[in-house]
Order: structure tokens, then sequence, then C-alpha cells
């Protein structure tokens, strides 16, 4: 995670592309590659900027993901091979809500694992 509270919070990611988000304002590198470098995901600045938040945990699965913002929000994401096993398919990074939460609840913690 970089940036600072309030400017918007930038990502970035490196390693196997599997769990990383994808999204149309996402341009990193196309499915089956994996990055050696880090790289911005641009899909976190623009949510950050447009909602005037900052992300406080990013956590990873083999693949699958999750963030958390600083207002509580919860974000998931993740990849899956087609039914035909001859493509990655990736979802968007979607927003999770809980309508039992009382007004005013959000998500204090997000882990990811195997």
């Amino acid at each position: 995670l970089s940036g600072r509270a309030g400017d918007g919070s930038r990502v970035f990611v490196w390693g196997q592309r599997a769990a990383f988000p994808v999204s149309e304002a996402s341009s990193i590198a196309p499915a089956g590659s994996d990055l050696r470098s880090p790289t911005e995901v641009p899909w976190f600045r623009h949510y950050a900027e447009a909602h005037q938040c900052s992300w406080c945990q990013v956590a990873f699965g083999p693949c699958f993901g999750v963030a958390r913002t600083d207002r509580g929000e919860l974000f998931v994401w993740g990849s899956y091979k087609s039914p035909d096993g001859q493509k990655e398919v990736f979802s968007e990074p979607q927003c999770l809500s809980w309508e039992d939460l009382a007004e005013g609840g959000k998500f204090v913690d997000a882990q990811c694992s195997e």
C-alpha cells in the first residue's frame, strides 16, 4: 500500500497473476503472465479518489483477494478456469455488504488463506 490518507491510496502487486484484481480500469499484465516487479493496480487508486477513502488492508490467496478501506468497506475478487478449462476468467472487485450490520457498521479485518 502506498499513499497518504485523503489522497487516494495506491496499491502495487507482483507475483502470480491469478490472484490480482482486474477491471475495465485495470490494464496490468494479461492473464497467464506473472508480474516480476511491483505494478500499480489502477482500480484501487480510481476507487479511492472517487470515494475519498484509503486502503488499509489487502490480502491474497492463490486465486482470490480481499481489500478493506478505512471506511470499513470490503471488496473481494478472484479468478477461475473456464468450464472448458481453456482460459482463466477474472472477476472484478465486488463490494460486500452485510445487511445485518447496524447503522454505521463496518468490516474491521480482512484476511485470506488457501
